[in-house]
């Protein structure tokens, strides 16, 4: 397992080493913060009358905005109420008494998901500067990641992130380090296929199989219609003349499942599209076979 894909997006957008990345995903993956507006989920709400309070399948959001600390008042914990309570909220389970002392030192008052992470990393540096005399940044560098449970997460002494700093940290710390090295997926291999066109509207590729073509145009239309082609991937076989490579242009597909039209001839949404040059301009085709 690894820390949220919100959490991990995050954190590649900070301007810190990999090593505080890997660091930041590991404790929001123990602390349970899986998003930016994660609350505390233990216990009963203090104010279980906020209208700013929702829930989803992992436990209590904050359904108000992020240009501050969550004001939410916080749960008991303990089931019965009374005693001791949290208002830990966020992707590193701030509570609202350190996020005031934090933000005021660091200035990063919003309570967007990099704010948070932000202020994570300096708290953590802090903490276990005063704690050990050392570095956070240099021990995780050095892999001595034994050492942020015992300066961050050991209870009652130094109990900063007691879950997201627990003895587990290590493997966590780990994962996303790899998850974060990961190269980013691939896309598809664009499908090619040559065809030839025997006559308007239809056309046989190298398998012998049916193809249906559905647009003769101009170039200008054809770039046009590659931008609104919803689904699939768009190929170009051979680029038109005087035209850079159709490949190195494709848009990102619309969500649109209607059919659209363009003048005498249909546009099917959900088709892979074959670019084609020929002698009268593109011809658009889905590369959507006749069944057998």
């Amino acid at each position: 397992m690894t820390a949220s894909p919100a959490v991990l997006a995050a954190v590649k957008r900070l301007n810190h080493p990999i090593e505080a990345q890997a660091f930041l995903a590991a404790i929001t993956e123990g602390e349970g913060g899986d998003l930016p507006n994660r609350l505390f989920g233990g216990g009963r709400l203090r104010t279980p009358e906020n209208t700013k309070l929702g829930t989803d399948a992992k436990g209590r959001m904050w359904m108000g905005g992020l240009d501050a600390f969550p004001d939410w008042g916080g749960a008991w914990l303990t089931a019965n109420g009374g005693g001791d309570f949290s208002t830990a909220a966020g992707v590193v389970q701030f509570t609202g008494t350190t996020w005031r002392r934090v933000v005021a030192i660091t200035g990063h008052k919003t309570f967007s998901i990099e704010d948070q992470l932000e202020n994570g990393w300096w708290l953590a540096c802090d903490d276990f500067k005063r704690r050990s005399r050392q570095e956070l940044l240099d021990c995780l560098k050095a892999g001595m990641l034994e050492m942020v449970h015992t300066y961050l997460g050991s209870v009652p002494k130094f109990n900063t992130w007691p879950g997201g700093a627990g003895s587990s940290f290590p493997r966590w710390y780990k994962t996303n380090m790899a998850a974060l090295k990961a190269p980013p997926p691939q896309p598809p291999p664009i499908e090619i296929i040559s065809i030839t066109m025997p006559a308007e509207g239809v056309g046989v590729d190298a398998s012998g199989r049916t193809v249906r073509i559905i647009y003769k145009t101009t170039t200008a239309i054809a770039m046009m219609l590659a931008s609104a082609a919803v689904g699939g991937m768009i190929a170009c076989v051979p680029p038109p003349p005087s035209q850079p490579d159709i490949r190195q242009q494709i848009a990102t597909p619309m969500p649109s499942a209607t059919e659209q039209t363009s003048g005498p001839a249909s546009v099917f949404n959900k088709s892979t599209f074959l670019f084609v040059g020929g002698p009268e301009g593109l011809v658009v085709v889905p590369v959507r076979r006749n069944p057998d």
